[in-house]
């Protein structure tokens, strides 16, 4: 919670003991640096005193991977605005890379699947991309009322109760909309290409990229009945796996520059998102199609291709492309120099 209130507010009221005259409330603030300080003590005292992922059988205990990523988190943040204290960026790449190196945690192969275990409870310890989160639980019907209503107001329109109640008080933005690429499958699922009418889908107009809603919880999904208006089940993810790969590249980058370890723990995330697979050697990149369509009038001989990428920045931007012998489509596009104008975008 420190963290939080640090990472918005800045100099906040350090208070480490209980206070037991409600007289005293004028705090004075602390600064930021010492705020900061306080977290790093109190995560490294909790790495040493909780269980592994394993042990703990979920992601709503906090486990030694959990505790190793917030670490990471928080360096990072400490690496970058106000602070700068860039000192910090080597450390967030080792506590990011020592969740790697464990080998505990991997990236859900479907992105939207992630979204929809929150919904239905179900705790993926297959691949453990959820290092934290924090569990609600019921409708809040009944004795035991810890349903959660953050999904209420993070969805889309609904006042249809069968399929449960949404406010869609947080709506996106068509800016945000266009930023993803036609074949990230992360766009279509995180805002929602439909509007409810009685509690039906109707899919949204092409056009229409101003009055979408946030897709990424939907509680149509969620398993307790009756549904009720305002609570509902569905968990909410403190830091993930993918969270995990894209601050160590950040990390990564800047210690060490665009190294081939830096790229993989982005093109892991971006992979997934265009629906390759994690062990493909494919360098995903904004705009580059992976399979082409439609045309089959390609040279069917199986050879590497040269690409040349326009607008790559320093020396420019170079790709090999290899063809199918079957179909004579390109099937892939390995990233060679990323130029700098690319490598911005992947940050």
């Amino acid at each position: 919670m420190y963290f939080q209130l640090v990472s918005a507010w800045g100099d906040v009221p350090l208070i480490l003991e209980p206070v037991e005259d409600s007289r005293k409330v004028n705090i004075p603030r602390t600064p930021a640096s010492a705020v900061y300080s306080q977290v790093l003590k109190d995560l490294q005292e909790a790495r040493l005193l909780v269980n592994t992922y394993e042990a703990n059988g979920g992601p709503v205990h906090v486990s030694k991977t959990a505790v190793q990523a917030m670490l990471a988190r928080v360096y990072l943040k400490m690496a970058g605005a106000p602070m700068n204290d860039v000192s910090k960026y080597a450390d967030a790449r080792a506590w990011a890379d020592s969740v790697i190196q464990s080998g505990a945690h991997a990236l859900n192969p479907s992105y939207s699947k992630v979204f929809i275990n929150e919904s239905e409870d179900v705790y993926d310890n297959t691949t453990k991309e959820i290092l934290w989160e924090i569990e609600f639980y019921g409708n809040n019907v009944g004795a035991l009322k810890i349903g959660g209503r953050f999904v209420n107001y993070l969805s889309v329109t609904n006042t249809n109760a069968a399929i449960g109640n949404s406010y869609g008080r947080v709506g996106t933005t068509g800016y945000l909309y266009k930023l993803y690429n036609t074949a990230d499958l992360r766009r279509d699922w995180n805002i929602a290409g439909f509007a409810y009418t009685n509690g039906v889908e109707i899919p949204k107009a092409a056009t229409d990229l101003y009055t979408r809603g946030i897709g990424k919880w939907r509680r149509k999904y969620e398993t307790v009945t009756p549904k009720n208006t305002d609570y509902g089940p569905t968990n909410f993810p403190v830091i993930r796996y993918a969270d995990v790969l894209l601050m160590f590249a950040e990390a990564e980058n800047y210690v060490n520059g665009p190294t081939t370890r830096a790229y993989e723990a982005v093109n892991l995330v971006r992979r997934r998102a265009y629906g390759q697979p994690a062990g493909n050697t494919v360098a995903v990149v904004d705009g580059l199609q992976l399979a082409a369509t439609g045309n089959t009038g390609y040279d069917k001989t199986v050879r590497v291709i040269p690409v040349t990428l326009s607008g790559g920045g320093g020396t420019g931007a170079t790709a090999n492309a290899t063809v199918s012998n079957t179909t004579g489509k390109i099937t892939s596009v390995n990233l060679l120099s990323p130029g700098w104008g690319i490598h911005q975008r992947l940050r």
